[in-house]
């Protein structure tokens, strides 16, 4: 039996897979499976997996959506771990082997995660890390990580029998939330280990589920998740409630900015402020919002630029 179980849920992904499925085959480390779930592809998908012979477990379904895909594929897993990926993500070819090493070193450890590059999917460019240069925490991350999801799908290794303890993804939410939700239902029962190096690749691209989400619906299900786990832990997370919605009205607010859409970014920003009145970076931003579209640009930019500056440093 395998010791990993790498799991991509796929729909309509023929353009992209072939290039995740060979960064995975790739893999210093041999000892795993892949399975791809095609959930209910309508372009050349099948065909994409079919071109890769029997180094690929494929399993069919009808599209229901990617937390259902991703529980199928666990489901399925006969390895003792489950390393989640996507199919229009990429890893390094070191990725598992450090990553099982340390689990290795650390045999009290159940989950993993590392820090990915962001890369543009037009031009192949690096834009950022996923931790945009900030210290990714380890042990005991259930606090930090209800106020911020660091955490990329792509990056994680997880033993299969957590899955028995917290339960699977929730397919409810959707299209998005559900990793995060995932994630804090981890952290609130299991320390976790890091390996504090960029191991994978996520894409970037316009049309992507990220890229398209109507921002109401994701802010929504941002607020679920913190909603659900303060309630499910209100000794350890209650008192950060405000702290957590807050970052998320700034970074819906952030995104609606981006776009051109000032007069939703102030609200969000405003909310902000009501929630947390101490939170400087909301003040910062709804002026620059008032202040007319070249200062806030002004401001977009010199995040951007920070986030740069970030990763740059990762690079050196």
């Amino acid at each position: 039996m395998p010791a990993v179980s790498v799991v991509i849920p796929a729909h309509n992904a023929a353009p992209w897979l072939g290039d995740t499925l060979r960064s995975v085959l790739d893999q210093t480390y041999r000892d795993f499976e892949v399975i791809v779930v095609n959930d209910g592809s309508t372009d050349g998908t099948q065909h994409v997996i079919a071109s890769f012979g029997q180094t690929i477990r494929s399993v069919e379904q009808t599209n229901q959506g990617l937390p259902a895909a991703r529980n199928t594929g666990i489901r399925s897993a006969r390895g003792d771990w489950i390393a989640l990926l996507d199919a229009d993500d990429l890893w390094l070819p070191d990725k598992l082997d450090r990553q099982m090493e340390l689990l290795k070193n650390v045999p009290t450890l159940r989950w993993t995660y590392c820090d990915a590059y962001m890369f543009d999917d037009a031009t192949g460019t690096t834009t950022s890390t996923l931790s945009a240069g900030r210290w990714l925490p380890d042990g005991d991350i259930l606090r930090p990580l209800f106020l911020r999801n660091f955490i990329g799908t792509p990056t994680t290794v997880i033993r299969r029998d957590v899955f028995d303890d917290v339960g699977m993804l929730d397919e409810t939410l959707v299209p998005c939330g559900e990793d995060w939700d995932l994630w804090l239902r981890i952290a609130a029962h299991y320390e976790v280990g890091v390996v504090r190096l960029p191991l994978a690749r996520y894409r970037v691209r316009r049309g992507s589920m990220s890229s398209v989400l109507n921002y109401q619906v994701g802010f929504q299900r941002f607020l679920t998740v913190i909603e659900r786990a303060a309630t499910r832990d209100p000794e350890r997370l209650g008192a950060l409630r405000n702290q957590a919605l807050t970052n998320v009205y700034i970074g819906t607010g952030m995104t609606l900015a981006g776009s051109g859409n000032h007069v939703e970014a102030r609200r969000m920003f405003a909310q902000a402020i009501r929630l947390r009145p101490s939170s400087l970076q909301a003040y910062v931003y709804w002026m620059a919002c008032l202040s007319g579209r070249p200062i806030l640009n002004a401001a977009i930019r010199l995040r951007h630029w920070v986030r740069r500056k970030r990763t740059l440093g990762w690079r050196a």
